[in-house]
């Protein structure tokens, strides 16, 4: 338990129980802190009580400036579980200060979501004018818990306006949610004028859900070898490849899983990878992370339903169902999905055959930042460590353009890798793939990342 937890814990028992002494309590701090905070969030509470829980709030704003991510994590859980709408104007005044870090902002915001006072409406409009990105995403997410009739249009003005991906799709989500009459005539008003692209995909992804026409729990059985298939697994679609077995005591055919960039476009990634997948008779596996399920896929989507668990459950559910060796998987990513591979090989390298990934964003090999930065566990994921010696151990490879900025930037990656097994003498696995190409695209970088795969994969 944390200091500010710790701190947090005892003022609230002074809260719900001030004449109790602590020692007639459970035996645990941590004990007391839920026993008692469900005592407050469970009960009327004196005004005494109210002042206390009121300078309570204070002091969890003022732990989100903390530079410790762990206490500003701890900070923001805590004030969506204590803050209440008679706090709004201290969350706001918060919010609009000059001072704050982004990340803070950011739990601000998720707090006056959690409220879902429509009060807050001026504010965060005001805010999302004027915010950096990351507090615009978190403002268009908030905005689908609050129950109003401007907000529609706010959210319909956001997506067609904003000219950024990232923001247009946060928008096509809070409609989902709101998912009124309303909501939904935006979105098929707003498609109908969309140009082809990953927005475009949202939003056909979100009313083919608002329209009953997807099944969350689908899951496809029915598997026919050397065909390629679009699948469902619990909900989630999938193109499949698996080679027909030639001979009775034939061997299950090795994964190899090609992971979509932020194009949302798992077909065209599918298909790019398909042909050398049959020349080499192995089953090909890729997944449509959807922006409505998945929306932060390429970090494991590390604040909703899980990326990694998700894939893992369905390759897994493949080698069971449709005899393939998945115990270790051959990858290739790129964009959103190089990253989803980079961080997929440094979280699992016991399920790592090989794998090869391009991508813009490198992560930190320093064991001192929180991923999805570094290597420090968030305490958002606790599951997910780390460990360098593995990591060089393990073999995969960085695809990369020298003649654009994340081709650049990964020297610094590389470096981290370097260093650290030369510290440690050991050797490393971890290689660079210099890309040559004059004009860079998907089919070149697969062409690269093959190379080295299949390499090794027979």
């Amino acid at each position: 338990m944390t200091r500010v937890t710790a701190c947090i814990a005892l003022m609230l028992l002074c809260v719900a129980a001030p004449h109790s002494s602590i020692a007639q309590g459970p035996s645990s701090i941590d004990q007391m802190f839920e026993q008692e905070l469900n005592q407050v969030l469970g009960k009327e509470i004196s005004i005494e009580d109210e002042t206390r829980r009121t300078k309570t709030v204070e002091e969890l704003l003022s732990y989100l400036a903390s530079p410790d991510e762990l206490v500003r994590y701890e900070a923001e859980q805590l004030l969506k579980k204590l803050a209440r709408s008679q706090d709004l104007s201290r969350l706001l005044r918060a919010l609009s200060d000059n001072s704050p870090r982004p990340e803070s902002q950011v739990a601000i915001v998720n707090a006056i979501g959690a409220l879902g006072d429509s009060i807050a409406l001026t504010s965060l409009k005001r805010e999302y004018s004027y915010g950096k990105k990351e507090v615009q995403l978190a403002i268009l997410n908030a905005l689908g818990n609050i129950k109003d009739d401007t907000i529609v249009s706010f959210l319909s003005e956001a997506l067609q306006n904003s000219k950024d991906d990232d923001l247009e799709q946060a928008a096509i989500r809070s409609l989902t949610k709101i998912g009124d009459e309303r909501a939904k005539y935006t979105l098929e008003s707003s498609f109908s004028s969309m140009t082809a692209g990953p927005t475009k995909i949202t939003a056909q992804w979100a009313l083919d859900g608002l329209k009953g026409k997807r099944d969350l729990a689908r899951t496809d059985r029915d598997f026919f070898q050397g065909k390629p298939q679009v699948l469902f697994y619990k909900g989630m679609q999938y193109h499949y490849f698996r080679p027909t077995t030639l001979q009775r005591d034939e061997r299950n055919p090795w994964l190899i899983a090609c992971i979509h960039g932020e194009d949302l476009r798992p077909d065209e990634t599918f298909q790019t990878c398909l042909g050398l997948a049959k020349q080499y008779r192995v089953a090909l596996v890729t997944p449509f992370f959807d922006p409505m399920t998945f929306p932060e896929y390429e970090n494991l989507n590390i604040h909703g339903e899980r990326a990694d668990k998700r894939f893992f459950e369905l390759v897994d559910f493949l080698a069971a169902e449709n005899g393939i060796t998945a115990r270790e998987i051959y990858f290739f990513g790129h964009g959103k999905g190089g990253e989803f591979v980079e961080r997929l090989t440094l979280a699992y390298p016991e399920r790592i055959a090989r794998s090869a990934f391009y991508t813009a964003k490198y992560m930190n090999l320093d064991p001192e930042v929180y991923y999805p930065f570094g290597l420090k566990t968030a305490p958002i994921a606790k599951d997910l460590r780390f460990d360098l010696n593995r990591i060089i151990k393990t073999d995969f490879a960085i695809l990369v353009d020298p003649k654009v900025a994340a081709g650049k930037s990964y020297k610094t990656f590389y470096a981290q890798t370097l260093d650290f097994a030369e510290s440690n003498e050991m050797s490393s696995r971890v290689r660079p793939r210099i890309l040559s190409s004059s004009t860079m695209t998907l089919q070149k970088l697969w062409d690269e990342a093959a190379k080295y795969l299949f390499s090794t994969c027979s």
